[in-house]
């Protein structure tokens, strides 16, 4: 095993140029990458080193990423809006934090309604009652509550074609989903 610690553009082993698209990557931390480089049948290992490289904003961001929190990626707007308005470390972080969790709960729910997979979104709003009058408006919010759901009952709508079941349906559906219950 051969490793050679800095990083061309393109390797040239034995007056032959190997492009970077034939390497493959070995491990990836904040401070270097390793590549693996094949060439007839030696194997090289070259190691780009970012020491010093990269600035604090840089590998702060790299951390969050690593944390999963993917969402603070405004990392810079947010650094400069807590310059620009003198906010405490404090006041900084639950800025920070609070998007997140934000932007984690919002994508949660887009990705609960992917799964869920509804022909149409209705809500419940939206609903006639002039459509099924057999349905009250106390019976719709006592629905609305889904306390049928915490307490693992199911729900059958029985009625002509045409009376919005499929709509109370989904707008139950889109409730539940928006009040984080998981599709299943």
């Amino acid at each position: 095993m051969k490793l050679l610690v800095n990083f061309p553009k393109t390797l040239t082993l034995y007056n032959t140029k190997i492009s970077p698209y034939s390497q493959v990557v070995v491990k990836w931390t904040d401070l270097y990458i390793i590549y693996k480089y094949h060439h007839e049948s030696e194997t090289f290992y070259v190691k780009q080193d970012f020491s010093g490289c990269h600035s604090d904003r840089y590998l702060l961001q790299r951390q969050l990423n690593h944390l999963r929190m993917s969402e603070t990626s405004k990392l810079n707007s947010f650094l400069r809006k807590a310059e620009s308005n003198s906010w405490t470390y404090q006041e900084f972080l639950r800025e920070l934090l609070t998007y997140e969790e934000k932007r984690h709960e919002e994508k949660m729910i887009e990705k609960h309604m992917k799964w869920a997979k509804f022909p149409y979104h209705k809500t419940l709003e939206e609903f006639d009652f002039k459509e099924l009058p057999s349905l009250s408006t106390r019976q719709l919010k006592q629905l609305q509550e889904l306390s049928w759901l915490e307490e693992s009952f199911n729900l059958v709508f029985l009625g002509p074609p045409g009376v919005d079941k499929t709509h109370i349906s989904i707008g139950l559906g889109l409730e539940a989903i928006n009040r984080g219950h998981r599709p299943k």
